[in-house]
């Protein structure tokens, strides 16, 4: 009899690497087993999973991030999945966070019998961040939200820790990618048989690297010249990703008079408004184009055309899913440390790692990058080699073998 795999989260498609992470793991189970999705509320086309995805209330902009809202969608879910898991029977619960999807995943996996896999992408560690705290004290909305949002805030990061603690003591089988989870755990004293680490999956065939021909027609068509260097930066607009970095970076580059160059930020979030203002009283709009959010097929081809991605986080979590499938587009890479992981994944064949909140740093990478192009698409062709060699469906699938002959 076929297997069947649930997986849960909170919000998907949505901007950000999880949708990414999800999309790729739907496609490499559903080939092995009946894989269907269970989230909360979507904010994409969902088409593409016709009746295979779950999807419980579209419409809500209430979200688990704010007390006591975080309580009461613990319990919708948790009946609603147990409603689903009675339908579909399924063999196996995959969670992707340890937080609130995690908690209300092994709640049903307890009173239904179902194995569940607790997978988090940096959930954990972010909302454990004092950057993170810092970020959600100060977000604004109207001044009633926002007022509300501050003074309950202290009840929010209460049962931030209490659902995590659950999280972390409740399940008996972790998938981590490595770096600032697995200190957390280790911190936590998890037992080590409960740990497995995975290596992120990449469709290597939807990101695949073009030759110099095809790379130059497409930039043609977009009217985009061949020969100048294309940088692509694709992350949320949000405080954690270092645009405060980049922009006087690029700045400094220009300075230092290398002109030959483009970067296109795609991506949507609480800064762009501020990004928008540096943007325009330093007078880039001319080299740097900030094109919003874009569906993973539109950002597939802007990676493919490119010679560079750049990223600039100064939060640690999980690797970067855009930088894995820029390096499968054949794109070189500058990277911060953070999270850790990226200096063990970018070699300097590769790329740049360099520290976070590092102007000079950034700087230099970038001057050496735009100085060297030969050098560029070498770096390219091994990022793409490394893909290949350790993220493939091939070769990381062996990760979500689940079930054993």
């Amino acid at each position: 009899m076929e297997k069947k795999i649930c997986i849960t989260y909170y919000n998907f498609p949505h901007l950000g690497g999880i949708s990414s992470i999800i999309d790729d793991l739907w496609e490499y189970l559903s080939t092995k087993y009946q894989t269907h999705i269970f989230i909360y509320k979507s904010e994409g086309d969902i088409t593409k999973y016709k009746d295979n995805i779950h999807v419980c209330r579209n419409k809500s902009k209430v979200g688990p991030f704010i007390f006591p809202f975080i309580w009461f969608y613990l319990l919708f879910m948790t009946y609603n999945l147990w409603k689903f898991q009675k339908k579909y029977k399924f063999d196996l619960i995959l969670s992707q966070d340890g937080f609130c999807t995690g908690l209300f995943s092994l709640i049903v996996g307890k009173f239904t019998g179902t194995r569940v896999v607790i997978m988090d992408h940096g959930t954990v560690t972010n909302i454990l961040d004092p950057t993170w705290e810092k970020m959600m004290r100060e977000a604004t909305s109207t001044k009633w939200k926002t007022l509300i949002r501050r003074m309950v805030f202290p009840l929010s990061k209460i049962s931030f820790k209490i659902i995590i603690k659950f999280v972390t003591h409740l399940s008996n089988e972790f998938l981590f990618s490595g770096g600032e989870l697995e200190n957390y755990y280790i911190q936590e004293n998890v037992p080590a048989q409960k740990l497995k680490r995975y290596s992120h999956l990449v469709n290597t065939n939807l990101f695949k690297s073009l030759t110099l021909e095809e790379k130059n027609k497409q930039r043609r068509n977009l009217g985009i010249s061949p020969s100048i260097i294309l940088i692509n930066i694709v992350t949320r607009l949000d405080e954690e990703k270092g645009f405060e970095y980049i922009l006087p970076a690029l700045e400094k580059v220009r300075i230092k008079g290398e002109n030959n160059f483009l970067v296109l930020i795609l991506g949507e979030g609480r800064r762009r408004k501020s990004i928008e203002e540096y943007m325009n009283t330093h007078q880039m709009r001319d080299y740097v184009k900030l094109l919003g959010a874009q569906g993973r097929e539109q950002v597939k081809k802007l990676m493919q055309i490119s010679d560079l991605h750049l990223y600039a986080g100064t939060v640690g979590c999980s690797i970067s899913i855009a930088l894995l499938e820029a390096m499968a587009c054949g794109c070189a890479s500058i990277v911060t440390m953070t999270p850790e992981m990226h200096k063990y994944i970018i070699k300097p064949e590769m790329g740049w790692v360099i520290p976070p909140k590092d102007i000079d740093a950034l700087t230099s990478s970038l001057l050496q990058a735009l100085r060297n192009r030969e050098k560029l698409r070498e770096m390219g062709k091994n990022a793409r080699k490394y893909i290949e060699e350790k993220h493939s469906f091939e070769v990381a699938g062996r990760h979500f073998n689940f079930f054993k002959d």
